[in-house]
């Protein structure tokens, strides 16, 4: 098979912890488009993202040569893009990426991980801070703006993410799972994925998985101090600076163990159409 299956995110659900576990340690499996492994793999995946400019015949003639070339025949194939689940200001994305890889791969699987919205919310925030974005928004700002707000309920009106891939693949070749599931029973969460790949299945004591492989959350002092750099550095040429920043607020985050920004009380995303039911 030319490609088994496509792991599409969503972004701060976990996808590190896969990558670094399962997705790279498991016999039976090749996976690329994340950091450390094969570039030139990992690089062709990105390019199934630009939103325009796409030349599907391209792309597939590229991607034999390279899996002939770097691939074991023996293999799971697998692609790891959370970007390919959408993004911000990008209303199409979603419907876009989708038919792209249908188009690509009619007959690969689809992995979901999707979070609680509010609990999403508040790490993508963590990471448009923190990330190079030059956010100066503080958190109860960023969820009460009009247009942010609008696009917050794009990326979490999951209902319609689903049901586009059960559509376009069909409901046997698509899985979702809660991040929460995870963190509750790692042991479960795999058998899920295995069963669904089509591999031995393999316990978290195997993989030797630790939390020490997720994106740690900031503290509320420390996103304060990157969106403060953020402000005072704004320029793309001054990421390095507010990126040295960052580090070095990990580092007091973990040494003083400073509390995490809480899910909003009473800001309006929680009033939102589309987080109502909550």
């Amino acid at each position: 098979m030319l490609l088994n299956f496509v792991h599409i995110g969503l972004p701060k659900s976990g996808s590190t912890f896969l990558q670094t576990t399962i997705f790279r340690s498991h016999p039976e499996l090749y996976v690329f488009g994340f950091e450390g492994q094969n570039d030139l793999l990992n690089r062709h995946a990105y390019n199934l993202y630009p939103p325009s400019k796409f030349d599907k015949d391209d792309w597939m003639s590229q991607y034999m040569s390279l899996k002939s070339k770097y691939i074991p025949d023996d293999k799971i194939i697998g692609i790891s893009y959370e970007f390919l689940s959408g993004l911000m200001y990008e209303s199409d994305g979603r419907k876009r990426y989708a038919n792209r890889l249908k188009e690509l791969f009619p007959n690969t699987k689809i992995l979901i991980i999707l979070r609680h919205p509010l609990d999403f919310i508040k790490s993508y925030y963590s990471q448009l801070v923190r990330g190079g974005h030059a956010l100066t928004l503080s958190y109860e700002d960023f969820v009460s703006d009009f247009l942010v707000n609008r696009e917050i309920c794009n990326l979490v009106d999951y209902r319609s993410l689903i049901e586009l891939y059960e559509t376009l693949f069909g409901h046997q070749n698509v899985l979702f799972l809660p991040f929460e599931l995870l963190l509750k029973d790692s042991n479960r969460f795999l058998y899920l994925i295995t069963e669904f790949l089509e591999i031995e299945h393999i316990s978290a004591d195997e993989l030797k998985l630790a939390r020490s492989n997720t994106n740690k959350s900031m503290s509320y002092p420390a996103l304060k101090l990157v969106r403060t750099a953020n402000m005072l550095f704004g320029g793309k040429h001054l990421r390095m600076i507010r990126r040295a920043i960052s580090k070095s607020v990990y580092f007091v985050d973990r040494e003083l163990n400073l509390p995490k920004i809480d899910r909003p009380s009473n800001s309006s995303i929680e009033h939102s159409e589309c987080l109502k039911e909550l």
